[in-house]
């Protein structure tokens, strides 16, 4: 079976670089709800990337894959609830907000 692929924006924000998706949710923040990517580039690890922006929200650790039962949709979702333990739900949802307002 043949990978999706799709551009998201490279590590320095200034171009955008092809990832393989693995992986397409949509996942509540506060009471928005934001579509996301698991992606992966070359030579990096996998992580979870705002759809509309293309930008790298949070990795996804390889242990959270294989406590999902290989399943990347799991593994990233699991990843954004550990982002949102970390930093709290309102500030994910303020950074999510301004990036979809300027893609």
């Amino acid at each position: 079976m043949a990978t999706l692929q799709t551009k998201v924006a490279a590590p320095n924000g200034l171009k955008t670089v092809p990832a393989e998706q693995l992986a397409t949710f949509a996942f509540y923040v506060g009471q928005k709800q934001f579509r996301f990517q698991v992606t992966r580039v070359a030579g990096c690890p996998p992580c979870v990337t705002h759809r509309a922006s293309g930008k790298r929200v949070c990795d996804v650790p390889l242990h959270t894959l294989l406590h999902g039962s290989s399943d990347w949709k799991s593994a990233g979702q699991s990843a954004m609830q550990q982002l949102l333990a970390r930093h709290g739900e309102t500030r994910v949802e303020t950074v999510l907000s301004a990036a979809e307002r300027r893609s």
